[in-house]
């Protein structure tokens, strides 16, 4: 002997009582705690293929089957409660992985802020104007100085030092 169940959206017109044969409930909403809170969804109908001579199909709600499965020690309730603590640990996991993501974005950001640029040469002459090439400074120095531009040209650069302290006799 086979039983036929099956499982519709709502109450067929031939279910006794029109409604949950065993709470007389009509069709409700199931509330689930997902990942991100509360579901809230329709429940389902399970139809037998048992029929009451003159009140009809025994058709059952799905909150009363879960109710009888609890009361029956039916559901794993240890495995839902692993799944629901692996579940919070891999989103809290998640959101330490996307905060030191966050961190890491910004700290690169910054070291490429801090990065410098191409820095243009600036040559300066000395009447403290700004030229693109050291030769047109040095061209700039030569006329300040009402000197022909070879002898700037041919001049050798050296660096300014501070200097060398004096002995103070005794």
């Amino acid at each position: 002997m086979t039983t036929e169940l099956s499982i519709v959206d709502d109450y067929p017109s031939g279910a006794a009582f029109g409604s949950d044969y065993f709470s007389r409930a009509a069709r409700g909403m199931i509330v689930e705690m997902g990942p991100d809170g509360p579901i809230e969804r329709p429940e389902k109908v399970v139809i037998t293929d048992r029929e009451l001579d003159y009140e009809g199909r025994i058709c059952v709600g799905e909150r009363t089957i879960r109710h009888l499965a609890h009361a029956f020690n039916m559901v794993d309730g240890w495995r839902v409660e692993r799944v629901l603590d692996d579940n919070h640990s891999l989103r809290d996991e998640l959101v330490d992985l996307s905060e030191k993501l966050a961190q890491a974005s910004a700290q690169i950001q910054f070291f490429r802020d801090l990065e410098q640029k191409p820095v243009k040469a600036a040559y300066v002459s000395l009447d403290g104007r700004e030229h693109v090439s050291k030769r047109a400074a040095m061209e700039a120095d030569a006329k300040t100085l009402g000197v022909e531009s070879r002898i700037v040209l041919d001049a050798v650069s050296v660096p300014i030092s501070e200097p060398a302290p004096q002995e103070v006799p005794s």
